[in-house]
């Protein structure tokens, strides 16, 4: 991960690494889907939620990357989800590395304590 926190670059970085999925090796980003000690609550954090499984799992990959590219003004909440990226900027990696495949969601978990959520994506 760059210290940059570059979603653009970071997309780039998950194409770059995509040519290793052609060799059944298995990419994989681990971060949180929300990550915020800033007074989120159970509403902002589904919000956010809700928006991102849209993005990866709805859009088509055009969609999907424009929307991670500008997630800071496109996904609601994001700023209070994420003050700081480097919980989130994982995911554009893989994402960057899964290219047109398809994205569908495997578990989704918002805690009892509203500030954290954790979900794991898929993408063919």
């Amino acid at each position: 991960m760059s210290k940059s926190l570059d979603p653009a670059l970071h997309l780039k970085i998950g194409n770059a690494l995509s040519v290793l999925r052609s060799e059944n090796i298995l990419l994989f980003g681990s971060g949180s889907t929300t990550h915020s000690f800033n007074g989120l609550t159970h509403s902002d954090a589904k919000q956010f939620v809700d928006a991102l499984n849209s993005a990866l799992t709805e859009k088509s990959p055009q969609e999907r990357e424009q929307i991670l590219l500008n997630w800071k003004t496109s996904l609601p909440k994001a700023q209070v989800c994420h003050p700081r990226e480097d919980h989130l900027i994982p995911l554009h990696v893989v994402v960057g590395s899964a290219q047109s495949g398809k994205g569908s969601r495997l578990f989704s978990q918002i805690t009892k304590f509203g500030a954290f959520a954790l979900d794991t994506w898929k993408f063919e």
